[in-house]
């Protein structure tokens, strides 16, 4: 693979892009593998919001006699972010984060009552990332998620809920219609959370003894799914402390697939998901920035995977 040949296809949007690592091909030719950092979204503030009449902020406020409520709001867009936080800290004590991975290294502390969660993120964990990730800590579990976002095809819809989102709402949207769904989760949580403490607690540990193996298992994926070309089983059991055997015995009883296939698996869902996002990055982009060895592997790969071709859903979006 000619070095002119990988570059020349990104000069076109060279912002979207930083140089990262080096790495080699079979043919020991030297190329610079080009990691894609999603721009923060700061667009006028109407593609976020619905026109709204909200003029009086008082209405908002919280009795001074009532403790507020946790919102932990992960969102890329400082103008967003900002518009949120304004308003819904009348009410709310709110955390505020620009990417998923910072959010993950406080969201212990924060220990908010619910999530408003972003798909599209910088770093290396994006939004449905973020989602399977805390829905497998039984500390996490009983916190109601909202995803918000640009992408509203079924698909999206369907993956985000089937992670564990409580609800999705499409950008723009109507701040009155997010604050009551907002109400209504933290009173459900409030009504039923030490029933479904009890129930989540017990199929948790039944069904995932190795909780925290797999909660490092998949971190340790999104960070080497976007900066490591080769992604090495041994790596991984070196870095949990454990034996390449006993890794590959945990993740076949809970994935029931192989370590190397579960890896495969979750580099097809991001590519998907870039894929669809419509961030403007060609196939090649794609497959080049997520390891694969050739554009046809990738290809072959994905088909497989999702029964139809990678060109097919970057049609329909």
């Amino acid at each position: 693979m000619k070095n002119s040949e990988n570059l020349s296809s990104f000069n076109s949007q060279p912002e979207m892009y930083i140089s990262n690592l080096s790495s080699t091909d079979p043919s020991m030719t030297t190329y610079s593998k080009l990691i894609p950092i999603y721009k923060s979204k700061e667009v006028e503030t109407n593609q976020f919001l619905k026109d709204s009449e909200i003029t009086n902020f008082d209405e908002w406020k919280v009795n001074c006699n009532e403790t507020k409520k946790r919102i932990l709001i992960i969102e890329d867009s400082s103008k967003l972010r900002n518009i949120l936080t304004q308003i819904l800290g009348e009410r709310y004590e709110i955390s505020d984060f620009g990417n998923a991975d910072e959010a993950l290294e406080n969201i212990g502390s924060i220990n908010p009552d619910i999530i408003l969660l972003d798909i599209m993120l910088p770093g290396s964990i994006d939004g449905f990332s973020f989602l399977r990730i805390i829905r497998m800590n039984k500390n996490f579990l009983h916190i109601p998620v909202i995803l918000m976002s640009l992408l509203s095809t079924d698909a999206i819809i369907t993956e985000g809920l089937k992670l564990g989102a409580n609800d999705f709402i499409v950008k723009p949207f109507d701040l009155r219609q997010l604050d009551l769904k907002i109400k209504n989760y933290i009173n459900l949580n409030k009504e039923l959370r030490d029933k479904m403490l009890l129930e989540q607690n017990i199929n948790f540990e039944v069904k995932n003894e190795f909780q925290e193996v797999l909660q490092k298992f998949d971190m340790l994926i999104e960070k080497g799914i976007m900066n490591d070309s080769d992604i090495k089983i041994e790596k991984y059991a070196l870095e949990l402390n454990m034996s390449i055997s006993t890794l590959e015995r945990v993740i076949k009883k809970v994935y029931k697939m192989s370590p190397t296939k579960y890896i495969m698996k979750r580099k097809l869902e991001k590519a998907d998901l870039l894929i669809r996002s419509n961030q403007g990055l060609s196939i090649k982009e794609i497959a080049l920035t997520l390891g694969f060895s050739s554009l046809s592997y990738f290809c072959r790969c994905y088909k497989i995977y999702y029964s139809k071709s990678a060109s097919q859903t970057t049609k329909t979006y």
